[in-house]
């Protein structure tokens, strides 16, 4: 009978990814290179020896994974069956535990640090609105790819699991689009319209939260959807007179338009009633900003995550009585329950 550790290299190899030279079966985390080159760390197994052998093995660089069990020359009796998922299950429930917790830990250890540093006084490069990875990688002498993607996971941190409705009765959401990228004139492709360009639909509520939306394109329908799943429907909305808001504008507790082409009659930028879209303009100004000042250059695929930071720095401003320590707290707790990997970093939202 061939030994389980030999067994299960064998499924390695056969899934197509290089396998370890050595195999624990001690039913830990174990990563090793499965691409076989020196430093990588894609790779990851967990092998149980105990019993009927069984274990899980994938690359988070390709995001596959695959269980296994152990060929023990006959097949298993019912009883057997049992006793192997229930210990499966049990096993798969300590993992989950183990990972909750190091998360956990994680958190407060960072808490901790952050609580005994220093300021940091007028460093040139904190004073700084955001850092790209070229900055992040040039400062702490990190690979350009590694700085790349722990940028990308602490945004992943920034976004919002589980939102609830924003709004209420008796309290507005404005709601605007704008449209972000090839508006180089130099460029040889560069022509006029938004056809080409990434659309962006933002809803916020004046002295509160901020949501913001890569679309393709901005429709009547893709504009009315994200307001369903956003928005109280008691609230007044406030947009502009655009098209797109016009059916689903009757859905809320109230429908305010200002008109920004209107003539001498029609104020430009505050309606007669008093409201205004200036809340998300003034988001979309500082969004805007701060891509073509700190990031430059932005990926169509890689534009949601982007929103995710400037819409969790805006709600989340000192001009709301937020500190950076605060700020700091809010963040971490975003990172528990979210595991960004290099592929999904790399595959566009709306493709």
């Amino acid at each position: 009978m061939i030994p389980a550790t030999e067994q299960f290299r064998d499924a390695i190899r056969a899934a197509g990814i290089n396998p370890p030279d050595e195999i624990d079966a001690d039913g830990k985390l174990h990563r090793f290179p499965s691409n076989g080159k020196r430093g990588d760390d894609a790779g990851w197994y967990v092998l149980h020896g105990d019993g009927v052998a069984a274990g899980v093995f994938g690359c988070w660089r390709t995001g596959e994974s695959h269980t296994w069990r152990a060929d023990v020359g006959r097949k298993l009796t019912p009883a057997e069956e049992s006793q192997h998922r229930a210990k499966v299950e049990a096993q798969r429930r300590e993992r989950e535990a183990a990972e909750v917790s190091r998360q956990t830990e994680a958190r407060e250890r960072a808490a901790a640090i952050w609580k005994a540093a220093t300021p940091a006084g007028d460093h040139p490069y904190l004073l700084k609105k955001g850092i790209n990875a070229h900055q992040l990688h040039r400062m702490l002498g990190l690979p350009y790819k590694t700085a790349w993607f722990m940028m990308h996971r602490l945004r992943e941190a920034l976004s919002t699991v589980e939102p609830t409705p924003m709004g209420g009765k008796g309290g507005q959401v404005q709601a605007d689009e704008t449209y972000f990228g090839r508006t180089s004139k130099r460029a040889k492709s560069y022509k006029k319209g938004h056809s080409h360009k990434e659309g962006v639909v933002a809803l916020v509520v004046p002295g509160g939260e901020v949501r913001a939306f890569h679309v393709k394109p901005a429709t009547a329908d893709s504009v009315s959807d994200i307001l369903r799943r956003n928005a109280d429907r008691q609230s007044i909305l406030v947009t502009d007179n655009s098209h797109l808001y016009k059916i689903v504008g009757k859905e809320f507790g109230g429908h305010e338009r200002v008109w920004h082409k209107g003539g001498r009659n029609r104020p430009r930028w505050v309606n007669k009633r008093g409201y205004s879209t200036n809340n998300v303009e003034n988001f979309f100004g500082m969004f805007k900003r701060g891509m073509r000042g700190t990031y430059v250059f932005c990926g169509e695929k890689h534009l949601q995550r982007y929103l995710n930071e400037f819409a969790f720095r805006y709600t989340n401003r000192s001009g709301l009585g937020f500190s950076d320590g605060e700020r700091t707290v809010l963040a971490l707790k975003g990172i528990e329950g979210k595991r960004l990997t290099y592929r999904p970093t790399n595959q566009a939202p709306n493709a």
